[in-house]
């Protein structure tokens, strides 16, 4: 449910990004955004769960993960954005993003099972 949540919003985004001409784009825009805030959270503490399975080692990987991904996402927004592209192309392109996202948590779900 959290994948699907995700990719909703971030397909909402997308095109409200690229009709930012409406009025309702912006609260579109708003609601998106407070949509993948709760993917992440939910996503992040379910993550943290599925680590108390593993050794101390893996919540230090983790961690560092996590906060590499915060300057690594937007560094790429960044190139995305000097190379041309449109704020709705860089969201539309972050759709396919939810994939990997989604079989990680099957993946860690499956682990879960064996202990």
């Amino acid at each position: 449910m959290n994948s699907i949540n995700m990719l909703i919003a971030f397909l909402i985004i997308s095109f409200a990004s690229a009709f930012d001409t409406h009025r309702i784009s912006f609260f579109l825009a708003l609601f998106s955004s407070v949509l993948l805030g709760v993917s992440s959270a939910l996503g992040e503490s379910t993550t943290l769960g599925f680590c108390k399975g593993f050794s101390s080692d893996v919540v230090g990987f983790f961690s560092s993960g996590t906060g590499f991904a915060g300057v690594f996402g937007s560094g790429v927004i960044l190139l995305l954005k000097a190379a041309g592209l449109s704020d709705s192309t860089i969201f539309f392109i972050m759709t396919p993003t939810v994939i990997p996202y989604f079989f990680s948590f099957l993946w860690l779900h499956r682990i879960k099972q064996k202990f």
